[in-house]
């Protein structure tokens, strides 16, 4: 149940002596079109509104056509294009998703869970034991392992009432999560 290329990756991220129990890497397709299909749903109508906006705005619509000399043409243009660039950034959430779940790993120790995201700048969280006590598994052969957190707390980590936190953790798209559930509660002990 470990997946070589996720030992390896969090191999450097373990303390003395510490061992592996579970290592898996999230399915690469699954975790990106998990995590990237509403934006680059949205980012369709969003970028036909911006060049229906653009070319409009810069006379497209009138007998002489679009006339992008004009001083108001510039404008329109710059100011469109922030939204054209950000609606291209929508449509690129898949791919970009795609490529971070090619650098994920996950892995289980018996004293704590460990997280290795990121394509550009890595992030390692660690997952204490206390913080396995609620899961939520989704899927059989084929699924993911949320991790409850406190929804009162910001992300700087100030306790503030009424404050929903919306970031989730856990193991995503992993083969066989009811296993790894088991694992958690049978192998992950505080010391």
């Amino acid at each position: 149940m470990i997946d070589e290329k996720a030992r390896m990756a969090l191999q450097p991220e373990l303390d003395f002596g510490e061992r592996l129990l579970w290592a898996a890497r999230p399915s690469p397709l699954r975790y990106a079109l998990r995590r990237g299909w509403s934006p680059t749903l949205m980012a369709i109508p969003w970028i036909a509104f911006i060049a229906f906006w653009l070319f409009g705005f810069t006379g497209g619509f009138t007998d002489e056509g679009p006339d992008f000399t004009g001083s108001f043409g510039a404008v329109a243009i710059a100011f469109g294009s922030i939204f054209l660039f950000s609606g291209l950034g929508m449509l690129l959430t898949i791919p970009r998703e795609f490529l971070n779940a090619l650098s994920t790993s996950y892995g289980l120790t018996p004293q704590r869970g460990v997280i290795r995201a990121g394509v550009f700048r890595k992030t390692v969280t660690t997952l204490r034991p206390h913080t396995l006590e609620v899961l939520e598994r989704k899927g059989e052969r084929h699924g993911s392992l949320a991790i409850a957190t406190d929804r009162n707390v910001t992300p700087s980590g100030l306790v503030v009432p009424g404050w929903t936190s919306w970031e989730e953790r856990g193991f995503f798209n992993i083969a066989n999560p009811a296993e790894v559930e088991q694992l958690i509660r049978t192998q992950v002990k505080d010391d």
